[in-house]
């Protein structure tokens, strides 16, 4: 279960988007081709480099992922720089696939 202070900052509540996203694992309906997102399924740091500048930039990276919607799809989150180095977030939304092929052919 997620909390979230109140806008007062007194109270921890429970959040109702986070409770609608949120969702404790695959939903059974996946079986075996959960594991399609299953194994990034965590949270990743590292390095990300921008080649589009020159010279090339180097930042701090965080990524967390997990399942979402029922267990119907795969939520990320990426932070750059890292929320040590702290910056901008962005994330995306992206359906599971229902197949091995799905997951080859699906562009999110």
């Amino acid at each position: 279960m997620f909390l979230a202070r109140t806008k007062l900052g007194r109270q921890p509540t429970t959040n109702p988007l986070f409770e609608a996203l949120a969702a404790r694992g695959p939903h059974p309906s996946l079986g075996a081709h959960a594991e399609t997102y299953g194994r990034i399924i965590g949270s990743w740091v590292g390095e990300i480099q921008n080649h589009t500048v020159a010279p090339a930039r180097v930042g701090s990276i965080e990524v967390h992922f997990g399942w979402a919607l029922d267990g119907r799809a795969v939520q990320d989150v990426w932070i750059t720089p890292a929320r040590e180095d702290r910056g901008g977030a962005g994330c995306n939304v992206s359906p599971a696939p229902r197949t091995q092929a799905a997951a080859r052919t699906r562009s999110t």
